[in-house]
């Protein structure tokens, strides 16, 4: 069996209905699910147009709607069914309960120090993970917003918010007070994973469980319960670089100006014992021992402006 269509993303690839909408039921079903033709018992999700069943041996199967010609109830043919349906069974697939993967959720924070320097340091907020939802419910208003999917994971509201290229996710989930997971899913790689080759022997509803389990890039954290805190810990942290940034960076022009003034100042050898001495730095937290002040310097990062004095040894 070949591809959906050969021209990927036109408007009659957004007609093709991978899904349609039994009456007998109505449940979201593939076309594997139902009789072949026009007597398959179902409408588009859309556009409510009877639907017919292609099941045949060349091209890959799917529903078509039912033309004029056909049937007096169609009316117009609706321009995005291919998402449509997409997401109503995808709703329907999580709805009867599938475990999800869900991606790290990494931020960043970024300052410019006083000296005019710009630091930045990357956090982890959550990491790659396994969940499994607990009572899921469709169509909850969230945030005065009608989400698609409302959960809980470990006493936590949890939401699932579809976005295709008709629909886009809107900023209110992306802005909490309460601490709540939102995660968005984006079906657009859908289109191209139903036409691709290694999918001609699956059906539409194996590729989308598949896809709503396992696949990772199309999934983005727009909110996350621990969130702040993660952001407030990481501020510490680059503060705390910045502070010892700058004051070896004190130090050291304070030593600039040390030699240039011994250099016009009579010599006296005096010899100053050196202490052996433990560093630390705060960039790659690497952990080595050397002769204060001279043995400060990180042999990662190659410089001692982010070095800081942890213990005296002798």
């Amino acid at each position: 069996m070949q591809a959906l269509c050969s021209r990927r993303d036109s408007v009659s690839d957004l007609q093709l209905v991978p899904f349609g909408l039994r009456e007998e039921d109505q449940e979201i079903v593939d076309v594997s699910e139902v009789i072949k033709g026009n007597k398959c018992g179902c409408i588009c999700p859309s556009c409510e147009t009877p639907l017919t069943a292609r099941q045949g041996d060349v091209n890959q199967w799917h529903f078509a709607h039912i033309t004029r010609k056909s049937s007096m109830k169609t009316k117009d043919e609706c321009d995005f069914s291919f998402f449509v349906s997409v997401r109503l069974m995808a709703r329907q697939v999580i709805i009867k309960g599938i475990n999800i993967d869900l991606p790290a959720n990494i931020d960043y924070v970024g300052e410019e120090s006083p000296s005019g320097e710009y630091f930045s340091e990357v956090f982890e907020i959550s990491s790659e993970q396994t969940v499994q939802l607990s009572a899921p419910e469709l169509d909850k208003k969230f945030n005065h917003v009608c989400v698609d999917i409302l959960a809980n994971i470990k006493g936590f509201p949890f939401v699932i918010y579809f976005s295709h290229p008709n629909r886009d996710t809107p900023e209110e989930l992306c802005h909490q007070k309460e601490k709540c997971g939102v995660v968005e899913i984006k079906l657009d790689e859908l289109l191209s994973l139903f036409q691709a080759p290694e999918s001609k022997n699956k059906s539409h509803k194996k590729i989308l469980s598949d896809f709503l389990q396992y696949n990772l890039e199309s999934k983005l954290w727009l909110f996350h319960p621990r969130a702040e805190s993660k952001r407030y810990n990481a501020q510490l942290s680059l503060r705390k670089t910045i502070d010892i940034y700058e004051k070896n960076l004190a130090i050291e022009l304070d030593s600039e100006k040390s030699i240039s003034w011994n250099n016009h100042s009579p010599k006296v050898n005096i010899e100053i014992p050196k202490r052996i001495a433990r560093y630390e730095c705060v960039i790659c937290n690497a952990l080595w021992e050397g002769k204060d002040p001279d043995g400060n310097k990180c042999p990662n990062c190659k410089t001692h402006l982010y070095s800081r004095l942890v213990h005296y040894i002798t």
